[in-house]
């Protein structure tokens, strides 16, 4: 969900070339397929909590509803990005849209959070105390498992992605060694928010799960980790869109057309 997560910071051009790697691995891997994966994990760790059906249907309907809001948020995204092109091909970006744009993409961000929230309760609602535990640590122990396994080669990989796709994008509107660095600073500043956004993610990890064990999830915590989450989103937007705003200024009406233009070829030919 990272990778997609990412796509959906998407704000201009920039962005789109920073993602499109990220985009067309999650459009060629099928949402089918990432939802059975999801779908695995989940029945094996109701299979450790020996779950009775009643209590796997219940779960499993709180499961659906995740990944309805999360489809929800993905329909209109080609609009979107066609906008966001739009927005980038200007002779200067227009605030007011940029921002508009942002609040969609951060509500669409806060549907699915709700939606998710809404699926611990009632899975914490629907199973017993041993169960949760026993939930709770079959998830820890395929958490050691693939600690550190591949992590660090899918960083690589996806930063290799990123990389070509930028030279690609560059070579194809001409851009000069001035420019070449403008926009790889800016990528540069965005991978590093994105990777900062991250920090310490095994605190939230044994966090969450203590609060799932717990006889009654302590709402003010949850929330708590909601607004934290929320503002590190907020942190890495402020990013993408400096970001976008020196990339724009550094490249000419024709160059941002030229690229443009690559963005929209290239995209649909990851969509065919």
């Amino acid at each position: 969900m990272k990778r997609i997560h990412k796509v959906g910071l998407i704000l201009g051009a920039l962005a789109a070339v920073l993602a499109f790697g990220a985009h067309a691995w999650a459009q060629k891997g099928k949402a089918g397929f990432f939802r059975g994966r999801i779908q695995a994990h989940i029945d094996s760790a109701l299979d450790a909590a020996k779950a009775t059906p009643p209590q796997r249907a219940a779960i499993g309907a709180a499961v659906d509803h995740v990944f309805d809001a999360f489809k929800d948020g993905q329909q209109n995204h080609g609009a979107e990005l066609e906008e966001a092109l739009s927005l980038f091909k200007a002779d200067k970006l227009d605030d007011a849209a940029v921002t508009a744009h942002r609040a969609r993409r951060e509500a669409e961000a806060k549907k699915v959070g709700d939606a998710m929230v809404q699926a611990i309760y009632d899975t914490h609602d629907a199973l017993t105390a041993p169960q949760r535990q026993s939930i709770v640590d079959f998830v820890k122990q395929q958490h050691q498992q693939h600690q550190g396994g591949h992590g660090g080669m899918r960083e690589k990989f996806m930063g290799h992605m990123i990389d070509s796709r930028i030279d690609a994008a560059l070579d194809e509107v001409k851009a000069t060694s001035a420019q070449r660095a403008t926009v790889i600073a800016a990528k540069d500043r965005v991978l590093a928010a994105l990777q900062s956004s991250r920090q310490d993610p095994g605190a939230d990890f044994d966090k969450a799960l203590a609060l799932f064990a717990s006889d009654k999830i302590d709402g003010t915590q949850v929330e708590a980790m909601r607004a934290e989450h929320l503002a590190k989103i907020r942190k890495v937007a402020d990013t993408i869109v400096q970001a976008i705003s020196d990339v724009h200024a550094s490249l000419s009406a024709a160059q941002r057309n030229t690229l443009v233009d690559w963005v929209r070829t290239h995209q649909h030919e990851h969509h065919g």
